[in-house]
């Protein structure tokens, strides 16, 4: 009997070793260096927009034709305001009028295209008035509009009144603001076109002639 000690066992000559092959840790680098770059990427776009987002906004004018009417003023321009706070604020030139009474006079504000002119009395705004097509109230009230829209549009807010000549306007009141909605002639119907939009204050809002 053959004996099998000191022997060496060998592989059955018919079978096959298959080893795995050992994956290559450099694709998972390049891959990570890959979304390095990408997210240093998107990091610059994303400051670049917001960089351009903040320089258009601080070259922007404030005071634009989306800009509303309201009691407190239009837009980013208050009732109260200097002429400097007021060029300040719109980003347009304020021109300066001349004084038609003392201490009292007539500037305008921003392109001749919006019509826009205040009653500025001792250094301050204390009305304002549009007198073109454009600026609108905040609830949708333009130069231009009729009659019958600026009822549907204030409803029991806004009324019909006289001034001091007896010429008839619309009003709508807020404490010691105003809203006033000029028309022209006497007979009004609701197809009547608004003629000019005034904001203001009492009692320069009451006045008739502005300064005179």
């Amino acid at each position: 009997m053959l004996s099998l000690r000191g022997t060496t066992s060998t592989p059955h000559p018919g079978r096959i070793i298959r080893r795995k092959p050992q994956r290559s840790r450099e694709p998972a680098r390049g891959l990570r260096r890959d979304r390095s770059l990408v997210g240093t990427v998107l990091v610059i776009c994303c400051t670049s927009m917001f960089a351009s987002s903040a320089i258009a906004e601080a070259t922007a004018p404030a005071l634009t034709l989306g800009s509303r009417i309201t009691e407190l003023g239009i837009g980013p321009v208050r009732i109260g305001m200097t002429a400097a706070q007021a060029e300040q604020a719109a980003g347009h030139q304020v021109q300066i009028g001349i004084d038609i009474n003392l201490g009292c006079r007539s500037d305008t504000i921003g392109p001749h295209g919006y019509g826009l002119s205040t009653l500025t009395r001792n250094g301050r705004i204390a009305t304002m008035f549009v007198g073109r097509r454009g600026l609108a109230t905040s609830r949708g009230i333009r130069v231009g509009d009729s009659v019958g829209k600026l009822r549907r549009a204030y409803r029991s807010t806004v009324h019909r009144t006289k001034n001091f000549y007896g010429s008839p306007y619309y009003v709508v009141r807020a404490g010691n603001r105003q809203i006033h909605f000029g028309v022209p002639g006497r007979r009004i119907t609701d197809v009547t076109r608004i003629r000019s939009i005034e904001t203001g204050r009492k009692p320069e809002i009451l006045w008739a002639e502005g300064c005179v």
